[in-house]
């Protein structure tokens, strides 16, 4: 029974949460970023069937773990991240997992980057977000169907891994790859958890609490490290 109430009531907290959230949205991000253009198709392309759901489906074919289990980084908490993440126009920035792709179209219009990559294995994800970068006709997007663990990061200068459903193991693969991969001063932002946890090639450098739709959420910003 308590179950049950305490779920009912997280379902209530989600439901307001997320108004309050759309509503900062309109008021703050249509006009003066033109954020209204790709929100609408976004709501347009998915308003039969939920990015949450497609997930969970893609899920349960394909029989993977919870670890691939959609999640959603707020624009508002967006706006706080690239803020201080301090990206330059010369950047180029890989949003891993990047879902149904509108945190790789908010570093692409907000933080105007110089390209951003986004990396999901959701067929559907991918092949909806590019015809909404088409139809919007962003160039320095490109979105990738594949595997993180096999992509080549040697050009990226900012990565964002919302992974707070990755295992240790998987954290500790990436940060193997990264060693090899990633250039000295890349940023690696995640989130929930520091990277110093499981390697000592990175140095946190800020971190930041942010309000999740499920929960406050800290933030880690990593600079890669010079190895000897």
């Amino acid at each position: 029974m308590i179950r049950v109430l305490n779920k009912f009531l997280f379902g209530i907290r989600y439901f307001f949460k997320s108004l309050i959230e759309q509503t900062k949205v309109v008021l703050f991000f249509y006009v003066p970023y033109k954020w209204y253009k790709i929100d609408l198709l976004f709501s347009w392309y998915y308003w039969k069937k939920t990015p949450y759901k497609h997930n969970l489906s893609m899920m349960k074919d394909q029989g993977l773990d919870k670890t691939f289990l959609f999640g959603e980084t707020p624009v508002t908490a967006l706006k706080d991240i690239m803020t201080r993440a301090q990206i330059l126009p010369d950047d180029v920035v890989f949003d891993l997992g990047c879902g149904w792709g509108k945190t790789t179209f908010f570093l692409a219009t907000t933080a105007n980057a110089r390209r951003v990559v986004g990396i999901d294995c959701s067929e559907h994800f991918i092949s909806t977000a590019e015809t909404i970068r088409s139809r919007l006709d962003i160039e320095h997007i490109i979105f990738i169907r594949g595997d993180f663990f096999e992509i080549d990061y040697s050009d990226a200068d900012v990565v964002y891994f919302y992974g707070s459903c990755a295992t240790k193991e998987q954290v500790v693969k990436l940060c193997s790859l990264w060693r090899d991969d990633l250039k000295p001063g890349a940023m690696v932002i995640t989130t929930s958890y520091s990277l110093r946890e499981y390697s000592d090639d990175f140095d946190v450098v800020d971190t930041v609490d942010l309000d999740f739709l499920w929960g406050l959420c800290t933030v880690f910003f990593h600079v890669k490290k010079q190895l000897q």
